[in-house]
């Protein structure tokens, strides 16, 4: 997760050591903006206790010059430091102890063999493909020293999935029992497997709300951030220390498990659907003759290639009719890709209809949408589950099928 950071710098300096600070002795009424200001002060926080001694830091994932600012103001200077950054330019003003390296955080082949005392990757790893988060996993074991470190924080499938949140550039999110054991596979000891911001109550298991930083009160911001890093589980960040082993890793395990990791995931991931003007019905949305947004989501990345998407919809037999519009559906970006009207369409007997979209992306696609849009009057239940079919096998995993659990939920319709 890239979330909306600005120069850590800008912290007042009375901010910039948690462990420190008292949360309920802050003078100021609101002391972070909002949620992103919270969770990037929450992670600098980690980073500034991370083992002293680094000479030879590797990062993969370094947006800018601002980015090793913040870790020598965090954690201290680093006699040498090389970033490792592929989808942004090179900055002209970077500080003398860095090299920067235009490779991707799965291949690292300018980066030599145990040339670091520890690597790390911040929020990046949700932002890589399968085959890409086992190529870091193996590219930091290759590159690390012997008991080098490896530190690694993403956001926590177990609780994105639950808060229905996304990310328009996340491809899928890991749960803390995966990545500790893509960590063991790759060759590495987790030493270290904190939380950061608790998101559910460790008794009642009961989710909390995300952006809520109370002040006061049984679950305020302070006993929050306090649980989180005995309950990584259960908060919306995880933060994973380890040390290079003696052991080779496992590659071909390592591949399989992450590629079934992936495909289970990735089901879930397509299926973050939200509602303006809907109500909320178990798998479906319900319109109630309103009009408006009756469906969108999930802002979700997608690979290069050819697709089918299909979404399931059902209206009252009696609201059909030649020639009238019940409404619109459309394949979303920064533009519409594609979209059709919502008339003379094929139903069965009980109004249930399927619209169908193809449509070709040139290059890996974020923040894609599948809206349906209802008019006033007309009675439209949408299926929350969509379908996407890939025309070439070379993408199969980026298929997803609904259909055998839809055919479960008409039964109550």
């Amino acid at each position: 997760m890239k979330c909306k950071q600005k120069n850590p710098t800008s912290f007042p300096k009375k901010f910039q050591c948690l462990n420190k600070l008292l949360f309920w002795k802050i003078p100021q009424k609101k002391p972070f903006p909002d949620i992103n200001h919270l969770l990037h002060y929450l992670r600098s926080s980690k980073l500034a206790n991370l083992p002293k001694g680094i000479t030879r830091l590797v990062s993969a994932g370094c947006a800018s010059t601002w980015y090793f600012n913040w870790i020598e103001e965090m954690y201290g200077p680093i006699k040498s430091h090389t970033g490792v950054e592929f989808y942004a330019p090179k900055p002209a003003d970077l500080p003398k102890n860095v090299q920067w390296v235009t490779n991707s955080a799965g291949h690292m082949p300018d980066v030599p063999d145990r040339s670091a005392d520890a690597l790390i990757s911040g929020q990046n790893l949700e932002h890589l493909w399968p085959e890409e988060v086992t190529g870091f996993l193996l590219e930091s074991h290759r590159i690390l020293d012997e008991h080098g470190l490896l530190q690694i924080d993403s956001p926590n499938r177990a609780i994105t999935s639950q808060l229905n949140w996304s990310h328009p550039e996340h491809t899928v999110e890991l749960t803390v029992s995966e990545i500790k054991t893509l960590c063991t596979l790759a060759g590495f000891d987790v030493i270290k497997c904190l939380g950061i911001w608790l998101c559910k109550t460790p008794k009642g298991k009961k989710l909390l709300p995300f952006e809520q930083m109370k002040r006061f009160g049984k679950m305020r911001m302070a006993k929050r951030i306090r649980l989180s890093n005995s309950y990584p589980e259960l908060s919306f960040i995880w933060w994973i220390e380890a040390r290079k082993s003696s052991r080779l890793p496992k590659v071909n395990k390592l591949k399989s498990t992450m590629n079934d990791i992936f495909s289970k995931a990735w089901a879930e991931r397509c299926q973050r659907m939200l509602t303006v003007i809907g109500v909320r019905d178990g798998m479906w949305f319900d319109s109630e003759k309103r009009e408006g947004v009756l469906m969108y989501g999930p802002y979700m990345p997608l690979r290069k290639g050819t697709y089918t998407v299909s979404l399931h919809l059902k209206c009252d037999l009696l609201q059909i009719k030649p020639n009238i519009s019940i409404g619109t559906c459309d394949v979303f970006t920064d533009r519409p890709l594609c979209s059709t009207e919502l008339v003379n369409f094929a139903h069965d007997k009980s109004g249930y209809f399927t619209v169908q979209f193809t449509f070709t992306l040139s290059s890996t696609t974020f923040g894609l949408q599948y809206r349906v849009i209802s008019v006033s009057g007309i009675s439209l239940r949408v299926y929350s589950q969509i379908d996407i079919q890939p025309s070439n096998s070379t993408n199969s995993d980026m298929r997803v099928c609904s259909s055998s659990l839809l055919k479960m939920n008409r039964r109550f319709f």
